[in-house]
C-alpha cells in the first residue's frame, strides 16, 4: 500500500519545490558485504555475494530518505567451458532483497521484498572468435518494483553476438 506524503497543492503553471534539511541529531549509517567465488573440477564457479546497509538514530518524524533494503544477496553457479570443445558456457544467478520501508519526495511505504532468477547460456564460435549468448534477467517474469514512482520490472530475454573476443 502506498501513503502519499502530504504535500502542499501546487497551482497551474507554477513549480513545486522539495527543501532538503540535515537531521537535528546525528544519523549514523552503515554497511558491509563479502562475496565469494570458488573454482570448482571440470569448469565450474560456485559464487555468492551479501550486502547490507542501515541507518540508526533518526529522529522520530524526520524522512531520512535512506531507500535502502537492508539485506540483499546473490547465489551463482556458473561454467565457463564444457561439452566438445570446452565451447557451451553457462550461468545462473539468484538473487534477492529484504523488503524495506521507501520515502521519497512524493510517496512513501513498504516495498515488499522479491527474489529473481538471470540465466544465460553461450556458445563459443573459435573460428570466427566469437561468441553468441542467449540469456534472461528475471527469467521467471516475476514483477517486482525498486522504488515507488518506477515501474514494475518484468522478466527482459536477450540473444547477442559477439565478434573478435575470444
Amino acid at each position: 500500500m502506498i501513503q502519499y506524503a502530504s504535500v502542499t497543492p501546487v497551482p497551474t503553471g507554477g513549480r513545486g519545490f522539495s527543501i532538503v534539511v540535515n537531521s537535528p541529531e546525528k544519523v549514523k549509517t552503515y554497511g558491509w558485504g563479502a562475496s565469494g567465488e570458488w573454482l570448482l573440477p571440470a569448469n565450474f564457479t560456485l559464487g555468492a555475494n551479501i550486502s547490507s546497509d542501515k541507518i540508526r538514530n533518526v529522529p522520530t518524524g524526520f524522512r531520512s530518505f535512506f531507500a535502502t533494503p537492508e539485506l540483499r544477496t546473490v547465489f551463482a553457479i556458473g561454467n565457463t567451458g564444457f561439452g566438445r570443445g570446452n565451447l557451451i558456457g553457462f550461468n545462473v544467478n539468484w538473487r534477492w532483497q529484504k523488503g524495506f520501508f521507501y520515502e521519497n519526495d512524493f510517496a512513501q511505504g513498504d516495498l515488499p521484498a522479491y527474489h529473481t532468477v538471470d540465466a544465460a547460456i553461450n556458445f563459443k564460435q573459435p573460428k570466427i572468435k566469437s561468441l553468441i549468448k542467449i540469456g534472461a534477467t528475471n527469467l521467471l517474469n516475476q514483477y517486482y518494483r525498486s522504488a515507488f514512482g518506477n515501474p514494475s520490472i518484468g522478466g527482459l530475454y536477450y540473444v547477442s553476438f559477439a565478434y573478435n573476443v575470444l
